[in-house]
């Protein structure tokens, strides 16, 4: 009998976001009598995906590599206290040529260097894809960003070497590739473009559980609905401004919005909704671990981002069989061709709104029928992976 070959994918938190869905879905169609299965988290807080995740955790908690890497903000009193107390003991060592963090995540590295898997991968950006680069062995950088954005942001760090470790780079989408290739030509052989996975099974089966929705999703003759984290590349602000132009129009809706974020980006939207006075228009629920049965029953999904790698809602939302407006981001027309929804500016969504859901929905009724056969091949995508972990 063949052995298994023996992968470990490296992540930070169980926490929403991207990076876990798309791991989630990865895993759960991964052939498990041809691949065992590990996941590496540095911080195993109590999250949306612990539960998910907890079977192919090897490895215990680093306390101390935890509390380095966590946000004091969001805690309080002691817990706070002590985080900033740990924080500013690595900065004293690190004056002193000392790095605290790097020490304990050497640690880390070679020990999974000692045991030896068949294909280790960096399933984050960051310090994950730094940890990853300490590593010996067949190491796969899964990049999740446009990478020229993500560099603005790390204050263009310097991260040639790093990547230069790496055997294969996986990229969801053409556009987001040739950012990464941009800033680092010199590996474009390496760079796979494989887009994300969808189990569209479990996405039908959840949608089907609207025992508990949220009371606040009342009905009206039009649902309009948002999904992701409340930060400034999902421009989440911008749709206060946006609904107040529909109103305008005369259009009766509910904008819905699903998702959370920190106190300041969560505060910005609050103030941008009262501002604008829509607060009977614009309907923050927060986070909502299921969010498919709103998917399902609203009558258009609405992406308002800066930027996308990989869209999941959009393809959530496809797989639902909900139309759906699209802000013109890069990958806009990788993810959303002209049959399933409209990409539009920010500047003009309302008018692209207002056209799919005034009078008798009859373009938003063709979208629907567009979507009645809409199917997501994981086949072809899921053999790529294969070919690029060994099987």
């Amino acid at each position: 009998m063949e052995t298994k070959k023996r992968i470990i994918f490296c992540i930070e938190n169980f926490q929403h976001g991207g990076i876990t869905k798309a791991l989630e879905n990865i895993i759960s169609l991964i052939d498990k009598t041809l691949y065992d299965v590990s996941i590496f988290v540095v911080n195993q807080e109590n999250g949306p995906y612990k539960k998910t995740f907890s079977p192919y955790i090897k490895y215990p908690e680093d306390k101390l590599l935890k509390a380095l890497c966590t946000n004091f903000r969001k805690y309080s009193g002691f817990h706070q206290l002590s985080l900033i107390l740990i924080k500013s003991i690595r900065k004293i060592f690190a004056k002193h040529g000392f790095d605290i963090f790097e020490h304990r995540l050497n640690k880390w590295a070679r020990k999974i260097s000692k045991d030896q898997y068949d294909c280790i991968i960096a399933f984050a950006e960051g310090y994950i894809t730094n940890f990853v680069s300490k590593i010996e062995g067949n190491k796969v950088a899964w990049i999740h960003i446009d990478y020229k954005r993500y560099l603005t942001y790390a204050h263009n760090i310097d991260e040639s070497s790093t990547y230069n470790s790496y055997n294969c780079i996986i990229i969801p989408s053409k556009f987001s590739s040739l950012s990464f290739i941009d800033v680092f030509p010199g590996l474009k052989s390496r760079v796979r473009v494989i887009p994300n996975v969808i189990d569209s099974n479990i996405i039908k089966l959840n949608a089907t559980k609207a025992d508990n929705l949220d009371k606040r999703f009342y009905h009206s003759s039009c649902k309009i609905l948002s999904v992701g984290r409340i930060c400034y590349e999902k421009r989440f602000f911008e749709i206060p401004t946006i609904a107040k132009r529909l109103k305008t129009l005369g259009l009766d809706f509910c904008w819905y919005i699903i998702g959370d974020g920190s106190d300041v980006e969560t505060n910005t939207l609050l103030q941008a909704i009262t501002n604008e006075g829509m607060n009977d228009y614009v309907i923050p629920l927060g986070r909502k671990d299921n969010p498919y049965p709103y998917i399902a029953q609203c009558d258009l999904l609405v992406s308002t981002s800066l930027s996308e790698t990989f869209s999941y809602v959009v393809f959530e939302a496809k797989t639902l069989g909900i139309p759906i407006i699209c802000a013109d981001f890069g990958t806009a027309p990788e993810i959303l061709d002209d049959t399933e929804g409209i990409i539009t500016s920010i500047e003009e969504m309302h008018l692209a709104i207002f056209e799919l859901l005034y009078d008798d929905k009859k373009e938003l009724k063709k979208y629907i029928r567009n979507l009645q056969n809409y199917n997501y091949n994981n086949y072809r995508i899921i053999q790529q992976f294969y070919s690029i972990i060994g099987s």
